[in-house]
């Protein structure tokens, strides 16, 4: 009888080390290369970034780890951490800190799957070599239904990514499961180029009170994330900066539903010039149905809104 011994496990510290051989020589996946590939890598990078650091910083809250102030978190007792990480982040923190961050806790991270993909150490090694890029919003205080987003800029490659996790947590489950079709009313924008008003455009009841709330005098995600963008180019240092809205899973149909809300709005077209705002999706679920979609065509075309849906993150 033949005994085969099973191959011993990578270690998060020999996995950084093999990928970091690996790509020594070659220039960085997402390097700038005027086309949709380019876009897309950036895309999925930045999707897998928000998931990553929303663990990192949930492990932070339960474990004292070393550098801790790199990702936003400042010295204080149980109850103070978990105020600071219900409040998202308020300082700009770069993808090099966080990179740092990682490093420095690599034995910590051991056996974390989010944090132990091969994909999420491409990503910081390719990120990390960002010279000025940093996430400037990351909100994660709605913890009932764990709504969490990132706003990413990165001064290198003149852009603005707004990425939203996908499914993680139960709370998460909550929202995919209203299936049930809600109204959505067309904006002023639409009915101006000829969409019928008579048309009632319905989509997925959970995404639309995820993003837009239940109520009127409930938080409105949509509304904050509009203003802090709309801060982002007013306040002149983000100036003729590229906008690509992007998600993976419960993510992917936020981010579709966000840039339909937001090109509709012509809020931030007038900021853009000619470039049309960019949505990357991967693996997104219906948003909604056919007069949904005939309203999003409208955006597509007429309003500069430049989509693309993949169905999985190996697409």
């Amino acid at each position: 009888m033949v005994f085969c011994k099973t191959p011993a496990k990578e270690t998060i510290m020999e996995k950084f080390e093999r990928i970091k051989e690996e790509r020594v020589h070659k220039p960085p996946l997402w390097e700038p290369s005027g086309n949709m590939c380019s876009d897309i890598r950036a895309m999925l990078y930045c999707s897998e970034l928000v998931y990553a650091f929303a663990v990192l910083r949930e492990l932070a809250r339960e474990n004292d780890m070393e550098k801790e102030y790199l990702i936003g978190i400042a010295p204080g007792n149980a109850e103070e951490r978990l105020k600071i990480l219900s409040e998202g982040i308020k300082d700009k923190i770069t993808t090099k800190d966080i990179v740092d961050f990682v490093q420095s806790n690599l034995k910590r991270l051991e056996g974390v799957s989010r944090i132990c993909s091969d994909l999420f150490v491409e990503t910081l090694l390719d990120m990390g070599k960002m010279e000025n890029a940093y996430i400037v919003k990351f909100d994660a205080h709605r913890a009932g239904s764990t709504f969490v987003y990132g706003i990413y800029v990165n001064h290198d490659l003149k852009r603005i990514s707004l990425s939203f996790r996908g499914t993680a947590e139960m709370g998460d489950w909550g929202a995919n499961l209203k299936y049930f079709k809600e109204p959505l009313n067309p904006s002023d924008s639409l009915l101006e180029l000829g969409f019928d008003e008579n048309k009632k455009i319905r989509v997925h009841g959970g995404f639309k009170e995820y993003l837009m709330g239940s109520h009127p005098s409930h938080d409105c995600k949509y509304k904050d994330i509009k203003g802090e963008l709309v801060e982002l180019y007013t306040s002149g240092e983000c100036n003729g900066y590229d906008l690509i809205v992007t998600g993976h899973s419960l993510g992917g149909a936020l981010s579709t539903l966000m840039s339909f809300q937001l090109a509709s709005s012509g809020t931030i077209s007038k900021h853009l010039g000619n470039k049309p705002l960019v949505n990357i999706s991967f693996a997104s679920p219906y948003v909604g149905g056919e007069v949904f979609g005939e309203a999003f065509k409208v955006s597509h075309y007429d309003l500069g809104m430049s989509p693309s849906i993949f169905s999985d993150k190996h697409s």
